[in-house]
């Protein structure tokens, strides 16, 4: 009778015993990660701070050429230019990794039947979907 009772001690340490190993690879590879986490961001501050100084340069530099007033607004523009190139770029990574799941009637249907505000909502999206322009 207590063979029996230490029986699922037994398994579980000998579980235990197999995961440790995985578990020890994974905390080094989330310290690894969160290290290289840490240094892109700090890269990425340095980047915004070497733009900051770029334009600030280009000010500098064709103020006297210009007048303080048209290399404010050339420096604002150049400053708008990298915004937008940020934003598109942001655009195309959060394109590129999506994915649709599969739909097909017999799908769809199951969710209508379970929820019928998922059909108001797909309704309402699918009328503002047709009235976009395509990009």
């Amino acid at each position: 009778m207590a063979d029996q009772a230490n029986h699922p001690d037994l398994l579980l340490r000998w579980i235990a015993d197999l995961a440790r190993p995985q578990a020890a690879a994974a905390a080094r590879s989330l310290r690894r990660h969160i290290a290289a986490l840490i240094a892109a961001l700090l890269a990425g501050v340095a980047l915004i701070a070497a733009a900051g100084c770029a334009v600030a340069a280009l000010w500098l530099a064709v103020a006297p050429h210009l007048g303080q007033t048209r290399a404010a607004a050339l420096s604002a523009a150049v400053l708008v230019l990298l915004a937008c190139a940020a934003l598109l770029l942001a655009r195309q990574m959060t394109r590129r990794g999506a994915v649709a799941a599969p739909l097909n009637a017999v799908t769809l249907n199951e969710a209508f039947k379970s929820d019928k505000s998922a059909l108001l909502a797909a309704a309402l999206l699918a009328g503002v979907n047709a009235g976009r322009r395509p990009v």
